[in-house]
């Protein structure tokens, strides 16, 4: 009990920081989702992820420790319930599930991997993001959305995409992390307790 404890308590600056960083992602996800939803691309190729994809492994990169991710997707899926009840075809609650379970792949990933800095930014990003979309599909398919040939296509093409989209973010998380990761304002975030 000690150490989970130990796992979900942030210092101040680490929660300010998470704070700040979760309403930055949200804030950008509700002007994309504007601005790309009428051209019907978001339904196909989720574009809009890679700076969310990115931003959630920079904060775990500079807050490295289990249960980061878990937090951040579990607050962000709460502010969809509010904000976007209809996103992602799942109403208020049911959001959570895929969160949870894409906050514990990165957490577990990013945990088990630390031996290799870039595997396992692509690794957690990657099968995040097929977690995610799987958890995200069947919980559609349990609420009644038909598994045509069409649904089963779409799905496939969103699985696709989300392996590309998941890959970029990690990508551009690396080489931003490259750049900041050995700053002073960095190592007093994570130094936090």
């Amino acid at each position: 009990m000690t150490t989970l404890r130990a796992t979900f308590s942030f210092g101040t600056t680490q929660v300010i920081f998470l704070g700040l960083i979760i309403a930055m992602d949200f804030s950008l996800g509700m002007i994309l989702k504007n601005v790309l939803e009428p051209t019907g691309l978001l339904a196909i190729v989720r574009v809009d992820l890679v700076v969310p994809v990115m931003l959630v492994l920079l904060t775990r990169l500079i807050i490295d420790r289990f249960g980061t991710l878990i937090v951040y997707e579990l607050v962000f899926a709460t502010l969809a319930m509010a904000a976007m009840p209809a996103s992602y075809g799942l109403p208020g609650p049911l959001k959570l599930i895929p969160a949870l379970a894409q906050g514990l792949t990165y957490d577990v990933l990013l945990s088990a991997l630390a031996g290799l800095p870039r595997a396992r930014l692509y690794a957690a990003a990657i099968l995040g993001g097929i977690v995610s979309t799987c958890v995200l599909m069947l919980l559609k398919v349990a609420l009644g959305m038909p598994w045509f040939c069409v649904t089963k296509v779409l799905f496939g093409t969103q699985m696709a995409t989300s392996l590309a989209v998941n890959a970029l973010g990690a990508w551009l998380a690396l080489r931003v992390w490259q750049r900041i990761g050995h700053t002073h304002l960095v190592a007093h975030i994570g130094a936090q307790a």
